[in-house]
C-alpha cells in the first residue's frame, strides 16, 4: 500500500477500487495518482500496526483486519498539490503519529497466472470510535490522511476534506486543471461492479 512505501502497482487488479471512510470510491488509476500526489510515504515513516487479521465468512476472497497508525513526520509534506507551494516541513513536538484503530479490508481476485493474487478491493480509514480506555491518539479520532493533519497541528486543513461541497470542487479542480497537482477524493467513473457509492 503506497501509504507506507513505494506503490507496487502490478499487485492490483485492472478493475480495483479503494474506497476509505471519506475518500472514494477511487478507480485504479485515480488511487495510484492520488497516492503519488499525496507523498505520505515520503514525508511520514509510518508502521501500519496491523493486527486481527480474519478471512470473511461470507467472502473467503476478503481478509479484514486493523490497523493503527503510529510514526513520524520526517520530510516536507505538501498533500494539497502545486499550490500555494508551502510544504508542511516536520515541527518539533508536532511530528509524532498515534492513530486511532481503523477498520480495513482487502478483497483478492485470481491472477493471470497460477496462484496469482490481485487486489481488487482496499478499504481503510474506518474509524473504530468506541474501546479506547488506556491509549490516547493524537488524530482528532480521524483515520488515514485527514487524521495525519491533526497529528502534526493542521487540523482545520484535514477537516475542510470531511465537506463534501469541498471535496466535489477539489475534484472538479484535479479532473480538469493536472498542473496543480491536486489529489483527487472520488473517480468519476468507478468500475461497473462496484454500487456502494
Amino acid at each position: 500500500h503506497r501509504f507506507y512505501s513505494p506503490l507496487q502497482r502490478d499487485v492490483y487488479a485492472p478493475d480495483f477500487v479503494f474506497r476509505g471512510g471519506v475518500v472514494g470510491p477511487l478507480a485504479r488509476f485515480d488511487y495510484f495518482d492520488t497516492m503519488e500526489r499525496l507523498g505520505v510515504y515520503k514525508a511520514f515513516k509510518l508502521d501500519h500496526n496491523s493486527f486481527a487479521f480474519s478471512v470473511d465468512p461470507v467472502d473467503p476472497w476478503s481478509v479484514r483486519f486493523y490497523v493503527r497508525n503510529t510514526g513520524k513526520h520526517v520530510e516536507p509534506w505538501q498533500p494539497w498539490g502545486a499550490l500555494p507551494p508551502i510544504p508542511l516541513k516536520p515541527t518539533p513536538g508536532k511530528d509524532v503519529v498515534k492513530g486511532p484503530v481503523e477498520a480495513a479490508m482487502i478483497t483478492f481476485v485470481p491472477g493471470d497466472r497460477e496462484g496469482e493474487l490481485k487486489v481488487k478491493f482496499f478499504t481503510t480509514g474506518n474509524v473504530v470510535k468506541f474501546g479506547y480506555e488506556g491509549y490516547e491518539f493524537n488524530t482528532n479520532g480521524l483515520g488515514a490522511v485527514l487524521g495525519l493533519f491533526h497529528a502534526i497541528g493542521i487540523g482545520d486543513v484535514g477537516n475542510l476534506a470531511l465537506n463534501s461541497n469541498v471535496r466535489a470542487i477539489s475534484n472538479i479542480a484535479a479532473s480538469n486543471f493536472d498542473f496543480l497537482k491536486i489529489p483527487k477524493t472520488k473517480s468519476e467513473n468507478a468500475p461497473a461492479w462496484w454500487q456502494q457509492g
